[in-house]
């Protein structure tokens, strides 16, 4: 995705796997915009 120059992620998985993968997708180096679904969504998970 980095070298592609991606700009927008969107995940449909649960919140769980959608806060590893934006650390992980943030910890590379990725700018762009990171949009999930409502089962990724949970008010005690920022990333």
């Amino acid at each position: 995705m980095l070298a592609g120059k991606t700009d927008v992620v969107y995940f449909t998985g649960y919140y769980a796997e959608a806060n590893k993968l934006i650390r992980d997708l943030r910890d590379a180096g990725f700018a762009g915009n990171v949009f999930v679904s409502s089962g990724a969504a949970d008010e005690l998970v920022r990333a």
